[in-house]
């Protein structure tokens, strides 16, 4: 609770005193896309200060890091101008003005090895029988949500990779890319129970990222325009796809 007091406290202070030119958006730990350990906060967050100063006129970008459940709640309240990484749903649409995309994460399941999928998974509800993680406040696949399966809801994808590889679940729903960073940064901790999971092909969904900006705050359609005119900027310079791409080579 002192944490989340600190945090809110944190938002109200750098918000409150930022000026025209300076923004403060929130997101989750997401490596190797963005994280708080990365360098520059990894290539997307490197990417969206890029763009946003490029804005007319240029906009400075602060980013804070919590659970993704408390960056959407300090969104939707507007103690942050909005969020980064985010995915695309009807539902999110309600409450956000979505920027241009500008990035995709590929989810999909990773599975305890020794579990036989069904053949025809993509059919959720041929997955009853399944323990089976996911984070909370993220949009999961088309269909998954209605299909009233066993579903046991964290805060964080290293939380979720946990419990698969000391097999307390089945399944988990998660990035690609995420996982095998968590893997294999993570090696002491799992040790040889990392050779216990394995990835199920074909992915779920290709997910497009974006900046997205709450609608209860006025200056949002402002914000996320002048982030597309940064952007379209900046893909003139460079691909900004084969730049964040390249990029987590390096991880």
């Amino acid at each position: 609770m002192a944490k989340i007091l600190k945090l809110t406290i944190l938002f109200l202070f750098i918000f409150s005193n930022a000026t025209a030119k300076d923004l403060l958006f929130g997101t989750c730990d997401y490596p190797p896309y963005y994280g708080s350990n990365l360098k520059n906060g990894g290539p997307v967050i490197e990417v969206i200060k890029m763009a946003f100063q490029k804005a007319d006129p240029p906009h400075r970008v602060k980013v804070v890091f919590s659970t993704w459940t408390r960056a959407l709640q300090n969104a939707k309240i507007g103690y942050s101008s909005g969020l980064l990484g985010e995915w695309y749903s009807k539902e999110r649409e309600k409450d956000f003005i979505f920027s241009d995309p500008f990035y995709e994460n590929v989810v999909g399941f990773y599975k305890v090895t020794n579990i036989q999928m069904p053949k025809f998974f993509l059919d959720f509800k041929s997955l009853k029988k399944y323990k089976i993680g996911v984070c909370l406040g993220y949009v999961n696949p088309e269909g998954f949500d209605e299909a009233g399966l066993q579903v046991e809801k964290v805060g964080s994808d290293l939380l979720n990779l946990r419990k698969l590889v000391f097999n307390r679940i089945d399944l988990i729903l998660i990035d690609q890319g995420v996982a095998e960073y968590y893997l294999a940064t993570n090696v002491k901790e799992f040790g040889s129970d990392v050779t216990g999971v394995e990835w199920v092909s074909p992915p779920l969904q290709v997910f497009k990222m974006y900046v997205t900006a709450p609608r209860s705050n006025p200056n949002s359609k402002d914000i996320i325009a002048q982030f597309n005119k940064g952007l379209k900027k900046l893909n003139e310079e460079m691909k900004v796809h084969s730049y964040i791409q390249e990029s987590l080579l390096k991880y």
